[in-house]
C-alpha cells in the first residue's frame, strides 16, 4: 500500500510514478529474495511538464517528486533555470482550475519517447497538446489519462498494488540488466542447426499456445505460426482424429512460410524489430552467424511478450523487455498523433521522391493508353473489405479538398489473378495502374490525374500459384498519405512517395489472415494541375 493518499500515473506507460506504492503481491512465479526495491527506484525518476501562462511556451521540468497526492517538490538544483525562486511546488492533473495543466513522466519513458522519434529530438509543445488531447472523462480515475494502456488500466486506482501478472509494468524500459547476455543466447538458439531438432519439437496444434501474455502484441510472423487457432477456433472438432488432422495441417502451414524473403527480413529489422535493435548485433553480424530468420523472429517475439527463458537469472529482464516492447509501442501511439500537433514547418514538402526503391521498374515520361473495360467500374471480386473506412466515409477524414472516389479494381474474378501482368505507380503517387494480358489480349486501368514516373512491378508467374500483392503499408503525416510501400507473394516491393518508420498496415498485420489486396480507392487535391496530390487513400482486401 503506498504511503501517499493517491496513486499518480505516467501519462507515456500508464505506470505509478512513485516506487512506494510499488511493493508487490505475492510473486507467485518466482522467487522473493530476488525482488529489489532498487529494481523500481526508476519510477521516483520523475520529470513535468506545463505550459508558461504567459508567454504560453512550453517546457519541462527536468527533475521532481511526488510528496503527497498530486503535489510534487521541484526545489532541485537541476530546475534552477527552468522553475521561478519562489515555486517549490507543482500540482499534476490538476483540471478546472484555470492554470496550465501540469503532467508528471518518468525520465525513463521520456528517453524511449526519444528513441522512437530519432533522429528527430521530441517536439515538446507537441507533446503537451497530444497529452491535453487525452484528459480523463469525469467518471474515470483523475490521476491518468485516457490512453488504451491495455492490461494495465484495470489496475490503475487509487491505490496501486503491484498484482501476480504485471510485475513487467514497473521495470524500466531503459536499464535492463543481462540483455547482451540473453541476446546471445537467443543466436544461439536460433542457429540453423537447431532446425532440424525445432521440426521435431513442434507443439501439436493449439494448446501449443496456451500460456502466452495476453498483453503481447502479435508480428506479422504470428500469423503463420498459430493461423489454425485464432482462425478455426470458433469451429474446432473435439474428435482425436480431427485434432490430429489438424496437428499435421497447422505444423505445414508453418515450415510452408518458414522462408523469410529479403526484403522482409530487412522491414523486420527496421520497423518491427525497432524497440530491440539498440540491444542487437549488425543484421550483418546475425547473418554471419547462420541464424535462422524464423527462429530468430520467434525468440525475438517472445522477449517481447517476457517469455523464452525460464531461469530466474532472466527473470527481470525478460520483465524489462516486455516493459519495453509495451512502452515503445505506446510511444509509436503517441508519435502518430504527435505528428498532427507539430509545427507547420514539419508539414510534408509537395514533392514526392522520383527514385524509390522498386522492383524491376520502369520509368516514363508520358501517361501510358488505358483501355476503358467494364471491369473499372465493377466492385472487387466478392468478399473483399474496405480498408480504412468505407469509401464514402473516406473524403470526410481528408483535412484538405479533394475530388471524388476514385477505385481501382485489381481483381474483380478469379481469373484476373492468372491474367494481372504488372501493377503501376506513380513515384509521386499521381498515377494507380494494372495490366492485364489473355491469350495475347492485353488490356489496362488506372486512376489518377497524371504520371511522372511511373514504376512497375512484375507477377511471377513460374508459380501454380497467382502472385499477388499481399501487404500495404501507408506512411501518413497530418493525415494524409506521404508514402506508399506494396508487397508481392513472392517477396517483390514497389515504393512511392516517402515513406518513414512509422507505416501503418492496410489493413491491420494482425487482421490480414492471409488476406491480399484486390483494389484501391483513392482522392486527389487539385487533381486538375501539375501539383496535384494524393488526399486519401484506402484498399480492398479480401481473405483467402
Amino acid at each position: 500500500m503506498s504511503e501517499y493518499s493517491t496513486s499518480i500515473y505516467c501519462p507515456i506507460c500508464g505506470g505509478p510514478t512513485s516506487s512506494h506504492s510499488t511493493e508487490p503481491a505475492i510473486d507467485y512465479l518466482s522467487e522473493p529474495s530476488i525482488d529489489s526495491d532498487d529494481d523500481r527506484g526508476w519510477l521516483g525518476k520523475v520529470k513535468l511538464i506545463t505550459q508558461n501562462r504567459k508567454s504560453g511556451s512550453v517546457f519541462i521540468v527536468p527533475r521532481a517528486e511526488q510528496e503527497e497526492a498530486n503535489d510534487f517538490n521541484v526545489d532541485f538544483l537541476e530546475n534552477n533555470r527552468i522553475v521561478r525562486k519562489d515555486v517549490n511546488m507543482m500540482t499534476v492533473y490538476k483540471l478546472g482550475s484555470g492554470d496550465p495543466l501540469v503532467f508528471p513522466f518518468h525520465a525513463d519513458c521520456y528517453e524511449l519517447l526519444g528513441k522512437v522519434v530519432k533522429p528527430q529530438k521530441v517536439d515538446n509543445a507537441a507533446f503537451y497538446r497530444v497529452l491535453k488531447s487525452h484528459l480523463p472523462s469525469p467518471y474515470r480515475l483523475p490521476n491518468a489519462l485516457d490512453f488504451n494502456y491495455g492490461k494495465l488500466k484495470r489496475y490503475q486506482s487509487d491505490e496501486w498494488e503491484t498484482a501476480p501478472g504485471i510485475e513487467y509494468a514497473v521495470a524500466s524500459p531503459v536499464s535492463i540488466e543481462n540483455v547482451t547476455s540473453i541476446i546471445e543466447k537467443v543466436l544461439r538458439k536460433a542457429n540453423k542447426s537447431n532446425v532440424q531438432d525445432f521440426q521435431s519439437d513442434v507443439p501439436a496444434g493449439p494448446s501449443s499456445d496456451r500460456g502466452r501474455s495476453q498483453d503481447a502484441q502479435a508480428g506479422p510472423h504470428q500469423s503463420y505460426r498459430t493461423a489454425p487457432y485464432y482462425n478455426e477456433q470458433g469451429r474446432r472438432s473435439t474428435t482425436k482424429p480431427a485434432k490430429e488432422a489438424e496437428s499435421a495441417e497447422w505444423t505445414k502451414q508453418i515450415f510452408r512460410a518458414r522462408d523469410i524473403p529479403d526484403t522482409e527480413w530487412e522491414r523486420k529489422f527496421t520497423r518491427e524489430f525497432a524497440w530491440i535493435r539498440e540491444f542487437l548485433p549488425p543484421k550483418e553480424e546475425i547473418e554471419r552467424r547462420h541464424v535462422d530468420r524464423f527462429l530468430f523472429c520467434e525468440a525475438i517475439f517472445d522477449l517481447g511478450g517476457g517469455r523464452g527463458f525460464n531461469t530466474p537469472d532472466y527473470r527481470d529482464t525478460l520483465r524489462g523487455l516486455h516493459n519495453r516492447r509495451r512502452i515503445w509501442q505506446l510511444c509509436s501511439t503517441i508519435v502518430v498523433e504527435y505528428i498532427l500537433h507539430s509545427q507547420p514547418h514539419n508539414a510534408q514538402r509537395s514533392e514526392a521522391s522520383s527514385s524509390p526503391e522498386t522492383t524491376r521498374s520502369t520509368t516514363a515520361s508520358s501517361v501510358p493508353t488505358s483501355m476503358p473495360s467494364m471491369d473499372f467500374f465493377r466492385r472487387p471480386i466478392k468478399g473483399s473489405k474496405p480498408w480504412p473506412c468505407e469509401p464514402n466515409e473516406l473524403r470526410s477524414r481528408s483535412p484538405i479538398e479533394a475530388s471524388s472516389i476514385e477505385t481501382l479494381t485489381l481483381a474483380a474474378r478469379d481469373s484476373d489473378l492468372n491474367n494481372a501482368v504488372r501493377i503501376g505507380v506513380d513515384a509521386n503517387m499521381q498515377r494507380f495502374e494494372i495490366h492485364f494480358e489473355e491469350n495475347g489480349r492485353k488490356w489496362s486501368h488506372c486512376i489518377g490525374p497524371r504520371s511522372r514516373a511511373m514504376q512497375y512491378l512484375y507477377f511471377d508467374k513460374s508459380s501454380a500459384v497467382p502472385d499477388r500483392i499481399i501487404q500495404c503499408y501507408v506512411t501518413m503525416k497530418h493525415n494524409i498519405p506521404v508514402g506508399l510501400r506494396l508487397f508481392s507473394t513472392k517477396g517483390q516491393v514497389i515504393t512511392a512517395g516517402k515513406p518513414g518508420n512509422d507505416e501503418i498496415a492496410y489493413p491491420r498485420e494482425e487482421d490480414e489472415e492471409g488476406g491480399w489486396l484486390t483494389g484501391t480507392f483513392c482522392q486527389w487535391s487539385d487533381r486538375d494541375s501539375p501539383g496535384a496530390k494524393l488526399a486519401s487513400f484506402g484498399v480492398y482486401f479480401a481473405h483467402d
